[in-house]
C-alpha cells in the first residue's frame, strides 16, 4: 500500500507506523513500547511538534499525512497471564515488522516470531 499511495496509484490509506517506519525510520518513535505515560500523553506526542516534525519528512518520500490514529497501545494476547516482564520469558509472540518492537520483545525474553506484512511479501515475489 505504501509503495502504491508513493506512486500514485492509490489515493490514500490507513497505514501503520510499523510500516511506513521502514520507509520513514522517525515513525518508529511511535513503535516505541513503553515510552508513553499513557493513552493521553501518546496522543498529546502525535498531536504536538514531534508528530508534525515526523508528518512534514514523510513529504520527501511522496507521502503527505493527514493525521494519526491509534489501535491501543501494546497489547499483549496469550493463553498465559502476562502481568510483569518476567511473565515475557518463553513466551512465543508474534510480531510484526517493527524493529524496536522486535527488539524490546527480545530483550525482555520472549520468543519473537516475527511475521511480514503482505507488502513485505510482495517484495519477495518480484
Amino acid at each position: 500500500m505504501v509503495e502504491s499511495i508513493q506512486l500514485g496509484t492509490l489515493e490514500m490509506g490507513m497505514i501503520s507506523s510499523a510500516v511506513t517506519s521502514n520507509i520513514e525510520p522517525k515513525l518508529g518513535i511511535f513503535e516505541l513500547p513503553y515510552i508513553y505515560r499513557s493513552r493521553e500523553h501518546a496522543i498529546k506526542v502525535m498531536d504536538g511538534p514531534i508528530g508534525q516534525m515526523v508528518a512534514d519528512s514523510l513529504l520527501t518520500k511522496g507521502i503527505r499525512s493527514l493525521g494519526y490514529g491509534e489501535l491501543g497501545f501494546r497489547h499483549i494476547t496469550s493463553n498465559k497471564a502476562i502481568r510483569k516482564p518476567d511473565d515475557l520469558v518463553g513466551v512465543k509472540l508474534r510480531l510484526g515488522e517493527s524493529p524496536p518492537v522486535i527488539a524490546t520483545f527480545k530483550q525482555l525474553g520472549a520468543n519473537n516470531r516475527y511475521y511480514e506484512t503482505a507488502q513485505g511479501c510482495s517484495r519477495h515475489l518480484r
